[in-house]
């Protein structure tokens, strides 16, 4: 399947379908421990602090009903917890960069970045999530933050994400090379475009953006966490555009844009309407959404 990590993970670890419940058991601790890394990014990230903040966050993140379906596919849990470790962690490498101006930070997060793409690469979802979502905060408490600046910083966190996925990819590709190792077709983490041609793409496109929205549609009627995520979005998008007029500051709506629009970029990357990788940054979603709610009112409450 192309998943490099899981590989050498369950061969180090002898992690086997015969003891599953060892990695749901880890993947819960690692997801719990993720939560907190998470808090602590916003904790760097905001000058005014709100312990409220980080516990609504946490609460919604780690309690999601999402996880147990995500949780029933065989080593998806551990995937899952671990993945989002390595990407909080390589998140909080490129704060750090910010403070020391120390390019070796860069290469480490890339470094991180590449173990978890090669595990499940949905949790890049998770971390081009935050990345709008911190800068969301940043603005919502600085007013006069330029948008050249938001822009600039954005970049400097694409660049160990784009960096990670094409080593990722030349690795693995490498590796299955030299081993003579056949892809699967079950579950594979590559991406269709450049199996097709030219003219090929744009219909391609097409098709799944239309089949991504109708599984969508479709969940929002009988899935709780679906209907939750676009209801949630929806008043998300009201307060960004409140802010947005309010404050005459278009990075309100460029961050609040991208952190929303950032939930369906696995479509765009694989080029396929992969229904459960795609959602699986829903759970992030909701709980960011949530806390910038209170951080929001916290903030009007103190003029």
């Amino acid at each position: 399947q192309g998943r490099l990590t899981a590989t050498v993970f369950h061969r180090l670890f002898n992690l086997t379908d015969n003891n599953i419940w060892i990695q749901d058991f880890w993947g819960i601790v690692f997801l719990c421990a993720a939560a907190i890394l998470f808090c602590v990014i916003f904790d760097r990230a905001l000058s005014r602090k709100s312990s409220a903040a980080y516990i609504v966050f946490s609460c919604l993140f780690v309690s999601s009903p999402l996880h147990s379906e995500l949780f029933g596919i065989a080593g998806c849990s551990l995937a899952i917890g671990a993945g989002c470790i390595l990407i909080a962690l390589a998140f909080l490498a490129v704060m750090y960069y910010f403070s020391s101006k120390k390019k070796i930070t860069l290469l480490f997060a890339t470094l991180l970045i590449i173990p978890a793409a090669s595990w499940y690469e949905s949790v890049l979802e998770i971390y081009i999530c935050a990345v709008f979502a911190v800068l969301l905060f940043t603005q919502n408490e600085n007013k006069e933050l330029k948008l050249k600046k938001i822009i600039t910083d954005g970049l400097i966190y694409a660049v160990p994400l784009a960096v990670g996925m094409a080593a990722e990819i030349v690795l693995s590709n490498a590796v299955m090379k030299i081993f003579n190792i056949q892809l699967s077709d079950v579950g594979t983490n590559g991406s269709i475009w450049g199996t097709l041609e030219s003219s090929e793409r744009l219909p391609h496109f097409i098709f799944c953006l239309r089949r991504s929205a109708s599984c969508l549609i479709t969940s929002f009627f009988y899935y709780p966490v679906i209907r939750l995520f676009f209801i949630m979005g929806v008043i998300f998008f009201a307060v960004i555009l409140i802010q947005t007029i309010k404050n005459h500051r278009a990075g309100f709506l460029l961050c609040g844009a991208g952190f929303f629009l950032s939930n369906f970029i696995i479509v765009l990357l694989s080029g396929a309407a992969i229904r459960y990788r795609t959602c699986q940054s829903f759970t992030f979603t909701i709980a960011i959404i949530a806390m910038y709610f209170l951080l929001v009112l916290l903030s009007g409450s103190e003029k």
